[in-house]
């Protein structure tokens, strides 16, 4: 059985332990922006967390991969600021999310949604726990949390 583990990380070591992380892992995110690109986990969910005191910012973007087959990827932001500057934070294909959680984090300066698909996949739980959300573009007066279009629901 896989035990938990909590990873120290740094801008520079991020992308490596994201891409080898377990499902269940914690990563600990030392003071920094991190600005590089990853796809939403498939089969495990990971944890990303501000370490004590540390001023955490995400610049980067998250992708599907495009395989509506794999479930069970899930998310969770933890003590993080969000700061995009682009229309997404989370877009492309997903098969069924397991979860996407906010806890003690900011949002800010995301052009249109914070998730936008496009595939009839579900997601479990999506959860916002203390997070303050601001300064974020409206479209047709509205920040939409999710933008779902499938050809299921057209």
């Amino acid at each position: 059985m896989y035990k938990r583990q909590e990873i120290n990380v740094t801008t520079q070591t991020f992308n490596e332990a994201y891409t080898l992380a377990e499902s269940g892992d914690i990563l600990l995110m030392s003071s920094g922006t991190y600005n590089k690109q990853i796809s939403f986990p498939s089969d495990k969910s990971i944890t990303l967390k501000a370490e004590k005191n540390a001023e955490v910012v995400i610049t980067f973007d998250i992708t599907g991969n495009d395989d509506t087959s794999e479930n069970g990827g899930g998310l969770i932001f933890d003590g993080v600021k969000i700061n995009r500057s682009a229309d997404y934070f989370i877009s492309g294909n997903f098969g069924n999310i397991s979860t996407l959680e906010f806890k003690n984090s900011e949002i800010t300066i995301i052009g249109r949604c914070l998730l936008r698909t496009s595939n009839e996949g579900t997601i479990n739980n999506i959860e916002f726990e203390n997070c303050l959300i601001h300064d974020c573009e409206i479209m047709d007066g509205i920040f939409y949390i999710l933008n779902i279009s499938s050809k299921k629901y057209l």
